[in-house]
């Protein structure tokens, strides 16, 4: 099971787990009431379970990357990480090709050109 997987089942029974809570608490005999505390531990002990658990795995790109990460060729998997362009190919007036190191404005009509294929 994955972790998107597991926070979604821990959502749905954190949800059902609300219901009956307040089915519970709301409900006129004394006896219901009194099932309301155990469903309300059992909802505190759901999330600190899930929260443990989406905590203890990270996921491979989690271990080592954050939101500024462009390191793909290290750690290719990163989901975080945005390529940068290497060059630009461009094109002069007259029509011939060449490369550049930063990119130029749109009237050089510049191409970007990246170490691996964009995902």
């Amino acid at each position: 099971m994955t972790k998107d997987e597991a926070l979604k089942k821990a959502f749905k029974q954190a949800f059902q787990l609300g219901q009956d809570y307040w089915y519970q608490a709301d409900h006129e005999y004394v006896s219901q009431n009194k099932k309301s505390d155990v469903t309300r531990e059992k909802f505190e002990q759901l999330m600190e379970d899930a929260i443990k658990e989406a905590l203890a795995n990270p996921e491979p790109w989690e271990k080592f990357c954050d939101s500024n990460c462009v390191w793909t060729d290290h750690h290719p998997d990163c989901k975080l990480a945005q390529q940068e362009p290497v060059a630009y190919l461009c094109e002069n007036a007259v029509g011939h090709k060449y490369f550049r190191w930063k990119k130029p404005s749109s009237i050089y009509k510049p191409i970007a050109l990246y170490t691996r294929g964009q995902a």
